[in-house]
């Protein structure tokens, strides 16, 4: 994640045509369970959705990464994909491109997806 721009996987998504031009704005998907009390054994699986074309200086950073979702419960989750299936669907529209949007120093409005 250190040098997301120079990595094998944007490399391979740039060379499968999943990446198509440098305007795309990619994102990365990370879980990670804590254990919230231990009396009760209460976890939590909190969904982060981080920006990867941030420099890495700012990429961790709270501005560019949001929260989109929390599990809760006694155990660890055993089916990630019930819980992940909403804002999905919303990503996958998002991933679809917003067209006629103007970007600096380039001419003339662009479509740009977010993957």
């Amino acid at each position: 994640m250190n040098n997301f721009y120079h990595g094998d996987i944007y490399r391979d998504l740039f060379k499968n045509g999943i990446i198509k031009s440098p305007m795309n704005i990619l994102k990365s998907l990370g879980a990670d369970g804590y254990e919230a009390w231990k009396q009760s054994g209460s976890r939590g699986w909190p969904f982060m959705l981080t920006i990867m074309i941030m420099p890495t200086s700012t990429r961790f950073e709270i501005a560019s990464q949001l929260l989109v979702t929390v599990t809760l419960g006694p155990e660890d989750p055993k089916d990630l994909e019930s819980f992940t299936h909403p804002f999905m669907e919303e990503l996958n529209l998002v991933a679809r491109g917003m067209l006629g949007c103007n970007v600096a120093g380039v001419d003339g409005p662009h479509e740009i997806p977010a993957r």
